[in-house]
């Protein structure tokens, strides 16, 4: 087993008796003879006393403060993807709200309130984009724009940039009124997404940070090696909040603290290849070998400051081969949880395994679940025509009931092509919508799911705890 690939993501945790009087200890007052007169402590006994009292209480609450440390560390964590994560009432089945007919053959995402039609004109790269409002009841037509598309697009192709802006092509998209404006930092730059926080890097290793809406850098680093990963950019990067300062790992390499700039320094191990895991009491680096692939890999631990490792243990569950994936829960979790995963191979973390085969999922097995055998793309999504469409992530429920397959490449980042019961292993039926013809789907809140029907031009709303299918 391959290290986990973290999204993900993408988990909750693995996070006296009274004593009553007995009968038999009661003795009738009337039988004992009259008390003598009590002799009032001297200062010196109260004294000791009162020493002995205090020396009680710092030794307990240390402690107690010691043995929660993690624990304390865990409740002031939480870990946010930048996708929604389903509920698992959907294995209730899928009701239908309500149906609506916009233009047919098109690509739809939702963002912000708005389900947003893409249309592109014959031979060109040059779309129209409808955005229509979605409510309780239905859709209504909000405004239309004219854009010109990228040629090779990010995934998502349409990501959002905090509260209601998109992001396409060097270009900003109001998502309230469909107002284009130019992006604040160099065209051509891809940059790393994670909540109202954009980041983009040039070719000399130098960074600038732009939060939502602002006309410049709220802080700028330089990164000190020559990362691979910095001009490429991750619309869609977890955000670790951590008390009350949030973090994000650039390219899996680089802990930053989004709040401030300041770069996680960590002292690493001597290693061809590694990534960083954040966790609640600081970060993990799992390193491995390339000349040596059956060496077990090196994880170290380090303190949320960075610096020198703390702690370090071996993966021991690596198989040298990398052939199956782990999907880990997407909640915050300590280091010792991901210590039981590698060095004790305990799955307790784990929501599903998987395989794949190029950039396709082809082999799931949900941890006390169903295991979901796929011979080729098309049988998690069976529209399928190219790696670009078949599922290349995955998103389970919290209670490892519900599981979504999102296409490698998708148009938001909430669309997903299909939905299973994790338990049973059969896919949840969204009457009227079929991706076998082409249909798409955008979770646009754990409990609720819209669907479109390119052929008709239908788009369905739909709501958990319908009559299975």
């Amino acid at each position: 087993m391959s290290p986990p690939r973290l999204r993900t993501g993408r988990h909750p945790l693995i996070l006296g008796a009274t004593r009553g009087l007995r009968a038999s200890n009661i003795t009738s007052m009337t039988s004992l003879p009259p008390p003598a007169a009590a002799r009032p402590p001297s200062h010196r006994v109260i004294i000791i006393a009162a020493l002995v009292a205090i020396l009680t209480l710092v030794t307990v609450f240390g402690a107690g403060w010691y043995l929660s440390r993690e624990q304390r560390a865990q409740l002031m964590s939480s870990n946010i993807p930048p996708y929604h994560i389903p509920s698992g009432s959907w294995t209730s089945g899928a009701s239908t709200q309500w149906t609506a007919t916009i233009p047919a053959e098109a690509e739809v995402f939702y963002a912000a309130g708005r389900l947003i039609a893409v249309q592109k004109e014959n031979r060109t790269e040059t779309a129209t984009l409808t955005a229509y409002t979605v409510s309780d009841t239905g859709l209504s037509e909000a405004w239309t724009q004219t854009l010109e598309l990228a040629k090779e697009p990010t995934t998502p192709v349409f990501p959002l940039w905090g509260e209601k802006t998109l992001i396409h092509n060097s270009k900003l998209i109001d998502v309230t009124t469909g107002e284009l404006s130019p992006v604040p930092w160099k065209e051509g730059r891809s940059p790393i997404i994670a909540q109202d926080t954009a980041i983009v890097c040039d070719d000399l290793h130098h960074c600038e940070a732009w939060k939502e809406g602002g006309d410049a850098p709220i802080w700028h680093v330089e990164l000190e090696e020559d990362p691979h990963w910095a001009n490429h950019g991750d619309p869609d990067t977890e955000v670790y909040v951590r008390g009350d300062d949030r973090y994000a790992i650039l390219g899996r390499h680089q802990p930053i603290n989004l709040n401030t700039g300041e770069l996680i320094n960590l002292e690493l191990p001597q290693a061809d290849g590694y990534f960083v895991v954040s966790v609640t009491d600081g970060w993990l680096v799992h390193s491995s070998s390339t000349e040596n692939p059956d060496a077990l890999p090196y994880v170290a631990v380090y303190d949320i400051t960075g610096g020198k490792e703390t702690d370090s243990f071996s993966n021991n569950t690596w198989d040298g081969q990398g052939s199956m994936r782990g999907l880990v829960n997407p909640a915050a979790l300590p280091a010792s949880s991901y210590r039981m995963l590698w060095e004790r191979s305990d799955p307790t973390i784990l929501q599903a395994m998987y395989a794949v085969e190029g950039s396709c999922v082809v082999h799931i097995e949900v941890t006390e679940g169903a295991t979901i055998d796929i011979s080729a793309p098309s049988a998690l999504s069976p529209n399928a025509t190219s790696a670009t469409d078949c599922v290349g992530n995955l998103v389970m429920s919290a209670d490892k009931s519900v599981l979504i397959g999102q296409p490698n490449e998708r148009w938001g980042v909430n669309s997903f092509t299909v939905m299973y019961n994790a338990t049973t292993g059969q896919p949840i039926n969204f009457q009227g919508v079929d991706p076998a013809t082409g249909g798409a789907f955008e979770l646009i809140g754990d409990n609720r799911v819209l669907g479109y029907d390119p052929a008709s031009g239908t788009v369905a709303s739909y709501t958990a705890g319908g009559s299975a299918g």
